[in-house]
């Protein structure tokens, strides 16, 4: 376990005068950009290091908190807007639709550049090309290199199980070389993307850390050190990255980019005039990030008020210390004298994942025996209580719903808000089911260590406690690391599943699809859910435009889950991130925090 922060010197002072000057072909004219001093370091603390930053294993905010910060992606999501929508990045434009939404062409910017390593000729950074989106996502489609991205786009592309199949009898590099007809690069700064069926969400996916675009011949020189380092076009250079921290300098050969409040959907009446101060300034606005993987919440605290962090989410009963009023985030008149908080509604949320090949509680067996497991699950799910865990664990910041698609996301019902728990009828479930406590099956659940994790644990054992379990038949597995957890969470190792899940776009669908039938373990359905009812429905979804008959589809899917007691859900939590004053931080931090990253300023 990481413990307190290592000192470090004080901090330097460097000029944006030695960046370069390159203009920025989606401005107009050639406005003079402020020539500011930045701080040397800004330090901010996660929870957990990432297992890779190759982006194909974008699967966390830990691991695109760098990958969205050293790698370039065609679209990144307005800091302001609400709800949220892209604008472009390496993209000149928004995307131009063709042929009833099945073709898509998306147009480059000319500037951007990979950053300098011994891969290019004479160690000099390339410029990125269509070719190099292409490759880029054709990475995931490749069996041996396991993308945990790959469904994003393998329903959508033109062409992609033929090429699957032509590659299969390839090594990894010539298997690359094979053309998809859903991928093409009409030259080096336009690229074609042909679809089965329209993908309302295209640009979204291309916003995530899922499809930032790498360069083939550094990925040929590095292999499978591409997971520890990382070489791109984004703002900063992944300088360090270990266990205890990932060090971000800022990249000398980043495009001249600058910060335009107008362009992010800024709104002067909604938010912070603060904000107006960093306008116009180039990108990014301090020399170095470092990110500090510190799991215990106590630690974080003593890091910020020690002066050896300068910002950090926090959660849980930590919070109690810090303010006077949380539910006004009205903080005491020690903390208020140097920090600013900001708070924001994750889009996600946290459940508890039943593995429905389980031989105990799983949809598995004769029909009878299904019945019998599903009434188990059923017990569980209502004698759980997630008030409790919001208060306990999230120190009150946290929103209780049922089923799977979390407030503020489109789909949404209000009448799953709120939803208690009901040991009574949990109680009968089991009796009509035939189980008494000797006949009650052991029950394991698993997660990452730490003391939050430690505690979750011990709240489902009392509630099992009071269904009637046996002490001796709850147990808690712990695992040393996220990734870790996640292999055995793949293997279908595990029986129930302590889980979270941020959204990748703004959508149900995008939380729906952890359940479609298909994409069972080691896919996204680490549930092993499988109703062909509910398969044919998400099928038709991923047609549907946005609209009433979309929103009432995904309504009915989450009650299908909810019907068969598939996963206990849950809390949508809320993100708090406490940063000190001389710094400005952007908001939305729950979904952007990552991206964001690359606007740190100092006021």
């Amino acid at each position: 376990m990481l413990m307190l922060l290592a000192a470090c010197g004080p901090d330097t002072q460097s000029s944006e005068a030695q960046r370069s000057k390159a203009q920025n072909p989606t401005a107009t004219g050639a406005a003079t950009t402020p020539v500011l001093p930045t701080p040397a370091r800004f330090r901010i603390a996660m929870a957990e290091a990432p297992s890779s930053v190759d982006p194909l294993k974008a699967n966390s905010a830990y691991a695109t908190a760098i990958i969205n910060n050293v790698y370039d992606t065609l679209y990144r999501y307005k800091l302001f807007a609400e709800p949220a929508d892209v604008t472009p990045n390496l993209a000149l434009s928004a995307p131009e639709w063709f042929d009833g939404g099945k073709r898509v062409v998306i147009r480059l910017r000319r500037d951007a550049r990979f950053s300098d390593h011994p891969a290019f000729p004479a160690g000099r950074g390339r410029a990125v090309t269509a070719h190099d989106v292409v490759y880029s996502l054709k990475r995931h489609f490749v069996p041996s290199l396991f993308s945990d991205g790959a469904w994003l786009w393998s329903d959508y592309l033109l062409g992609l199980e033929d090429w699957k199949a032509a590659g299969a009898k390839l090594q990894v590099p010539a298997a690359l070389e094979l053309p998809l007809a859903g991928l093409q690069p009409l030259d080096d700064y336009t690229l074609q993307i042909r679809l089965i069926k329209p993908m309302p969400n295209l640009a979204h996916t291309l916003a995530s850390g899922y499809s930032a675009v790498v360069a083939k011949e550094v990925v040929a020189q590095m292999g499978p050190q591409i997971a520890r380092q990382a070489i791109g076009s984004g703002p900063y250079l992944l300088a360090e990255f270990d266990a205890a921290h990932a060090l971000l300098k800022r990249n000398p050969n980043f495009r001249s980019e600058r910060f335009e409040l107008e362009s992010e959907g800024f709104d002067p009446a909604l938010h912070a005039d603060a904000f107006k101060a960093i306008a116009n300034r180039t990108v990014p606005m301090v020399d170095e990030l470092d990110i500090q993987f510190l799991s215990s919440d106590q630690t974080q605290l003593l890091g910020l008020q020690s002066g050896q962090l300068q910002a950090s989410g926090l959660s849980g009963a930590v919070l109690e210390s810090m303010f006077a009023d949380f539910s006004k985030l009205t903080l005491k008149d020690e903390w208020a004298q140097n920090f600013e908080v900001g708070s924001d509604q994750e889009m996600g949320a946290a459940f508890t994942q039943f593995n429905l090949l389980d031989p105990e509680l799983g949809d598995v067996g004769d029909a009878q025996t299904r019945r019998k497991h599903q009434a188990l699950r059923c017990a569980i799910s209502k004698a759980y209580d997630w008030q409790a865990r919001a208060l306990k664990i999230n120190g009150g910041a946290a929103t209780v719903f049922r089923g799977v698609i979390p407030p503020g996301t489109v789909g949404f019902r209000a009448q799953d808000m709120g939803h208690a728990a009901d040991l009574p009828a949990a109680k009968a479930l089991l009796e009509r089911a035939g189980y008494r406590p000797e006949t009650l099956p052991e029950l394991t659940l698993s997660g990452t260590g730490g003391l939050e994790q430690q505690r979750i644990f011990e709240l489902f054992r009392t509630r099992m406690l009071l269904l009637g379990f046996p002490a001796e038949k709850i147990r808690w597995r712990s695992f040393p690391s996220f990734g870790a957890f996640i292999e055995a969470v793949n293997r279908s190792e595990l029986q129930l599943m302590d889980m979270g899940w941020q959204l990748d776009v703004p959508d149900a669908e995008n939380i729906l699809q952890l359940y479609y039938g298909p994409y069972k373990a080691p896919q996204l359905n680490s549930a092993n859910y499988q109703n062909a009812a509910f398969d044919q429905a998400y099928r038709r979804l991923s047609q549907l435009a946005q609209g009433p008959e979309r929103i009432a589809l995904m309504a009915q899917m989450n009650q299908m889950l909810i019907d068969d007691c598939a996963v206990m859900s849950g809390i949508s939590r809320r993100s708090v991130m406490i940063w000190r004053k001389e710094f400005v931080l952007l908001p939305r931090v729950a979904m952007l925090r990552p991206v964001s990253l690359r606007f740190v300023a100092r006021r």
